[in-house]
């Protein structure tokens, strides 16, 4: 649990305390109250953070450690401060709710943005993979043109090659047929002749 102690007092007596732990609350109203002349501060100590706060005639002591935030230890002071009266049964309650992370709304805001910004990134991925396909297809698309025009081009002067060759061919069997013919009509001539 981040926040491990909170502690509530007037600098003489235990107000109110998350947990009965009676070296810590007799420390802090020893040896720290008497070090602090009424300010909010927040105290460095090994591997925690001591978030302290005067209001209203009362010492406020949040334990947490390092790796909270620190605007939720300082939300729950507040919280707690503007309340009239606190027992340890509803300061436990508001530390198991500020100790949950899922009702911190930032953190919540933030992983929202986080999904959101993470969807806009594969979005992205797909648009700039998607873009190299069109470009691909669009160089291949221009390929192929530049060899359908060739193929057409080619196909045109076949067609003429052809169309030629047979007009040649139809040519010569005409010459072929009257050279036939006229050697038919000759001998035929000279056969009939005699």
């Amino acid at each position: 649990m981040p926040i491990t102690y909170f502690l509530v007092t007037d600098g003489r007596t235990v107000l109110s305390e998350s947990s009965k732990q009676n070296k810590t609350s007799s420390f802090i109203i020893n040896k720290i109250i008497p070090k602090l002349n009424k300010e909010t501060c927040i105290l460095a100590h090994e591997d925690s953070y001591i978030y302290v706060r005067y209001f209203n005639r009362k010492y406020l002591y949040c334990i947490a450690t390092k790796d909270i935030k620190q605007r939720i230890c300082w939300l729950l002071i507040n919280e707690i401060s503007q309340l009239v009266t606190i027992d340890d049964v509803s300061l436990k309650q508001k530390l198991a709710y500020y100790n949950n992370p899922d009702n911190d709304k930032i953190q919540k805001l933030q992983s929202e943005v986080n999904r959101v910004k993470d969807t806009m990134v594969d979005n992205l991925d797909k648009i700039m993979d998607t873009s190299e396909i069109l470009f691909h297809l669009v160089e291949t698309t221009g390929d192929l043109s530049i060899e359908a025009s060739y193929f057409h081009k080619n196909a045109n002067k076949l067609k003429w090659s052809m169309r030629k060759r047979l007009i040649m061919i139809i040519m010569a069997g005409i010459v072929v047929t009257v050279i036939v013919l006229s050697i038919i009509i000759i001998v035929l001539a000279v056969y009939f002749s005699k």
